[in-house]
């Protein structure tokens, strides 16, 4: 397993800001039901999506890569208010049905050892 890298570092406190007692919350889901996604392409844009964990829909998210035509994603981290998490199995489906190179994005993972990047086509 890879260890927590600067990329990963950089985007996982961007997710985690979003919960940061300092920043106002201005999203319309409730905190408490919210899950951030950051996700750091290989053109090294960074993308942030704000989701309910109840009823997510990653069309927005797909919709913003591929009007932006940076499809192909390096990293991806996600957080809600009590920790890591790992984004749903048709979230990471639809990014790799969007880009086949996307199985080999990183998603940050939480285990007993610490945080660890993991291929995204080994979390199927």
């Amino acid at each position: 397993m890879k260890k927590i890298d600067k990329d990963f570092e950089n985007i996982l406190s961007i997710a985690k800001g979003f919960y940061s007692d300092s920043v106002e919350w201005t999203s319309s889901i409730p905190k408490d039901q919210s899950l951030v996604i950051v996700l750091l392409s290989s053109k090294n844009n960074i993308y942030t999506f704000v989701f309910d964990r109840r009823t997510y829909d990653e069309a927005d998210l797909l919709k913003e890569l591929i009007n932006q035509d940076d499809t192909i994603v390096k990293k991806i981290v996600c957080v809600f208010p009590g920790g890591i998490d790992i984004p749903g199995y048709c979230l990471r489906k639809a990014l790799c049905d969007l880009n086949k190179e996307n199985e080999e994005a990183e998603i940050l993972l939480q285990f007993t050892s610490g945080l660890h990047g993991r291929k995204l086509s080994e979390t199927f």
